[in-house]
């Protein structure tokens, strides 16, 4: 076997070893086609081509009830440690608009002004949102209620895709975005690190919706086929 062959094979191992678990099928597929491909080089250019699975996180997919029932509770655990720290969460947003309160008062260019009452004001959304989750936190089932985990689960997934939330986060996120680009204005390495900050984020909610979407399928399937 030469190095060029062996490079790719490692290439296609590694991708395979570290794939999320949704995503294992899909570069196990990609690493044996690689196996077929008879030129050493363009061997090695398909496993390269095939590291684009590591930025794609997919979670195991649901194959049955069991799977949903474990995912669900799992899930449910989550929200109740997420609510049962939102006391500290709304007080530390609040804080941090109280801070940037003061740094505003002490401005005296008017881009800094603006900057940093967009970013109050992102702040104090978010202090907002947090506070209404924590009152939504006592609506988590009972751990032995699979039936109502199931159903809090799927309607966790459809709340997060929601028109709602989705214009919430970009609401707050173009907030803060403009905010910190008034501050910093004229300063083009900070200009341009926020807006890669911003794109990141971007690409990464969209992903998320993306497997969210996904994993409200496997839901509807599973629970189609018990019906």
């Amino acid at each position: 076997m030469s190095l060029i062959r062996a490079l790719a094979e490692g290439v296609s191992r590694f991708v395979v070893r570290h794939a999320s678990p949704g995503s294992k099928e899909w570069a196990e597929g990609l690493a044996r086609e690689a196996d077929f491909v008879e030129s050493d080089w363009k061997a090695l250019a398909w496993s390269l081509g095939s590291t684009r699975v590591l930025f794609s996180y997919r979670e195991a997919p649901l194959r049955s009830l069991d799977d949903l029932s474990t995912e669900a509770g799992k899930y449910a655990e989550r929200m109740r440690h997420r609510f049962s720290s939102t006391g500290g969460i709304w007080i530390g947003n609040l804080l941090q608009a109280l801070c940037w309160i003061v740094i505003l008062a002490m401005s005296k260019h008017l881009h800094e002004r603006i900057g940093y009452s967009l970013v109050v004001s992102g702040f104090v959304m978010l202090t907002i949102h947090t506070l209404m989750l924590r009152r939504k936190g006592y609506d988590v089932p009972d751990r032995d209620d699979s039936t109502g985990m199931i159903q809090y689960y799927k309607t966790g997934l459809e709340r997060a895709c929601s028109p709602n939330t989705l214009s919430f986060i970009a609401a707050v996120s173009f907030v803060l975005f403009v905010g910190a680009l008034f501050v910093v204005s004229g300063q083009r390495f900070f200009d341009f690190l926020i807006g890669v900050v911003w794109i990141t984020l971007t690409v990464f909610l969209l992903r998320k919706r993306q497997n969210n979407l996904r994993r409200l399928e496997e839901i509807e399937t599973l629970l189609h086929d018990r019906s």
